[in-house]
């Protein structure tokens, strides 16, 4: 397993569009659902959107813990956990206002803000492009020999 600078996590990170977001709920369990990302700064600080009344809300305000998720269609899947605040700023929340936000708040970005994830670490697995053939080639030799695949020399860390 290789050290991947936290620039290139970054530039992974840039390619997905949203991902899965969990939280912890009032029990203590895990709380996972899919989420838009907004923004990725150079920082790899991620800015999602809530309803200010969604439970989501009321857990992050309990607890900060949080852990994010994505996969890609060509074989790159990343997760990072961190800590995550809420920002409520209705100039900002209107400056990162897309159309396709209207479908989750009829009401416009009134109601909207914030989730400001700050990642501590992150991991990412790339099989895509030649690597899938070593991927794969992997997963044949290990079925063939009766033995486990290799998968985690496509896995690469971050300390972000």
């Amino acid at each position: 397993m290789m050290d991947t600078s936290k620039k290139s996590f970054i530039e992974q990170l840039k390619k997905f569009s949203n991902g899965m977001f969990t939280t912890k709920n009032s029990d203590g369990r895990l709380h996972t659902r899919p989420m838009v990302i907004v923004k990725v700064d150079k920082d790899c600080k991620i800015t999602l959107i809530s309803d200010q009344d969604d439970a989501k809300v009321k857990e992050l305000e309990k607890d900060g813990h949080v852990a994010f998720s994505g996969q890609d269609d060509v074989g790159c899947y990343l997760t990072l956990s961190g800590t995550a605040k809420l920002k409520q700023d209705s100039s900002q929340v209107k400056d990162l206002w897309r159309s396709e936000f209207d479908a989750w708040f009829p009401e416009g970005p009134e109601k909207a803000l914030l989730i400001e994830i700050e990642p501590q670490e992150g991991e990412c697995w790339d099989i895509s492009g030649e690597s899938r053939v070593k991927y794969a080639y992997e997963l044949i030799k290990a079925k063939i020999c009766d033995d486990k695949a290799e998968a985690e020399k496509y896995r690469d860390e971050a300390s972000l």
